[in-house]
């Protein structure tokens, strides 16, 4: 009961995720999110493209590889995963929220900041940039537009 208490409004309007870094977390996370509800990714980057692209041929998961932001709006529209190139497109694709799975502090931190700045939810599993710099990203104040920090409850771009 408590359950669908608390995710029901996932249930009925799907979170859409972007993942950044996508090793062996960010692909097990991917596979999860296709057999359930509530979780819908939409995007992901990562450094090495052509390697997530063999993976997620593997694993059955339409995408599309992305050099643009028109090319991942298209792959969107065409119901793939954006696999994008450039994370500057993906942030300005309409997500709920991020989930920053790098696993390198550097990184995380920057991919976490630039997302705050587009308006976007962060969930960081890297917990070498959570350990890092998660407090002082989660005492900052959220965008003017948004209302709340808590993002991926309305599952509304700020």
């Amino acid at each position: 009961m408590q359950f669908q208490t608390l995710f029901q409004p996932a249930l009925e309007r799907p979170v859409q995720v972007a993942l950044l870094g996508a090793g062996e977390f960010g692909l097990s996370l991917i596979a999860q999110a296709r057999r359930m509800r509530g979780l819908d990714i939409v995007a992901a980057f990562d450094l090495d493209p052509a390697r997530v692209s063999a993976a997620l041929t593997e694993m059955g998961a339409p995408h599309r590889r992305c050099a643009s932001l028109a090319e991942a709006e298209a792959a969107r529209a065409a119901g793939a995963l954006a696999l994008c190139e450039r994370l500057d497109d993906l942030l300005r694709l309409p997500l709920g929220m991020v989930v920053e799975a790098t696993g390198h502090a550097e990184a995380g931190a920057a991919h976490a900041e630039a997302a705050i700045a587009a308006g976007i939810g962060v969930a960081m599993v890297s917990k070498e940039a959570e350990c890092v710099v998660g407090p002082e990203l989660a005492r900052r104040p959220p965008p003017p537009a948004c209302p709340t920090r808590w993002w991926m409850a309305t599952s509304r771009r700020c």
